[in-house]
């Protein structure tokens, strides 16, 4: 069974939630239909709302404690180059990456894909067509093709899929991964 793991921004109940199931995040570990397990990334508690504030991608400042597997986080345990070194970590020992990009501000997600090229896992990369970004900003070639993603697209390993993630479209596309 493959090991996922599923890049993008973090938000509470956001696309995660939508495509696996309420609370995907905060649930550790776990097996998706005897289809996938789910290998990261991880969220304490209370919806991951109240943990994700500040710009601080699960890091400091949350209202309440919880447990990642046998290991108990909360406010004060998880210093944001931990959570760094935990979510490589995480793309390290998954199979493969599913990303979500849906706007051009996710750094993180930009750090987890580039990471798992450089490993050469593969990735299925789910995305909104063009990615929302200030043209007049942008210089060639990403403004002759309106797509701040060209780039990335473009890496080896990496296979895309227009529109959002929802399970039927993910058990498709993993299906047809080699």
């Amino acid at each position: 069974m493959k090991r996922i793991y599923f890049a993008g921004k973090v938000d509470k109940n956001g696309w995660r939630d939508k495509a696996l199931g309420h609370r995907s995040m905060s649930r550790g570990e776990f097996c998706h239909c005897n289809i996938f397990i789910y290998a990261g990334p991880f969220a304490v508690g209370c919806d991951h709302g109240c943990f994700h504030r500040n710009a601080r991608h699960g890091s400091l400042e949350a209202c309440c404690t919880g447990f990642i597997g046998d290991e108990q986080v909360g406010p004060e345990t998880m210093p944001p180059h931990k959570v760094v070194e935990r979510c490589l970590d995480q793309v390290k020992s998954s199979d493969l990456v599913v990303a979500y990009v849906d706007r051009d501000d996710c750094p993180g997600t930009m750090l987890e894909l580039g990471f798992a090229i450089a490993l050469k896992k593969p990735i299925l990369l789910f995305h909104e067509n063009p990615v929302a970004v200030d043209l007049d900003s942008m210089s060639y070639p990403a403004a002759r093709t309106k797509d701040e993603l060209w780039f990335v697209k473009h890496a080896p390993g990496l296979e895309c899929h227009r529109g959002p993630v929802n399970m039927d479209r993910l058990l498709i596309a993993l299906r047809g991964l080699k």
